[in-house]
C-alpha cells in the first residue's frame, strides 16, 4: 500500500469520527435543552457552574487517559458547555419573546 493510500484510509476513519463526534455534540446539546426546561418548570437557576467544573474535569480525565494532552483536553468541555449554555439562553430568550406577544 502506498502512502497515499495510507493517508487516504486514515483521512476516511478521521472522517468517521467527526460524524461520531457531531452526533455526540448534537445529544448533548438536546440534553441541555431537556435539562433546561425541567430546570425552569422546577423554578431552579439555569446555571450551574460546579456541575459545569465537574463535568469538565470528568472530561478532562477520560480524554487524558486517552491520550489527549492535558493542557489542551480542558479547552474542549469547556467550549461545548459554552455552545449548548448559548443554545439553550437563545432558545429560552425566544420563548420569552414569544410568550410576551
Amino acid at each position: 500500500m502506498s502512502v497515499y493510500e495510507d493517508l487516504e484510509l486514515l483521512r476516511f476513519e478521521l472522517d468517521r469520527v467527526d460524524e461520531q463526534i457531531a452526533d455526540l455534540v448534537g445529544k448533548r446539546a438536546g440534553l441541555a435543552r431537556r435539562i433546561a426546561r425541567v430546570k425552569a418548570a422546577g423554578g431552579i437557576p439555569p446555571r450551574d457552574e460546579e456541575r459545569d467544573d465537574r463535568a469538565a474535569h470528568r472530561f478532562v480525565a477520560r480524554a487524558v487517559s486517552a491520550g489527549y494532552p492535558p493542557g489542551e483536553a480542558y479547552h474542549v468541555p469547556c467550549e461545548l458547555i459554552r455552545v449548548c449554555r448559548g443554545i439553550v439562553e437563545r432558545e429560552a430568550s425566544l420563548d420569552a419573546v414569544g410568550r410576551e406577544t
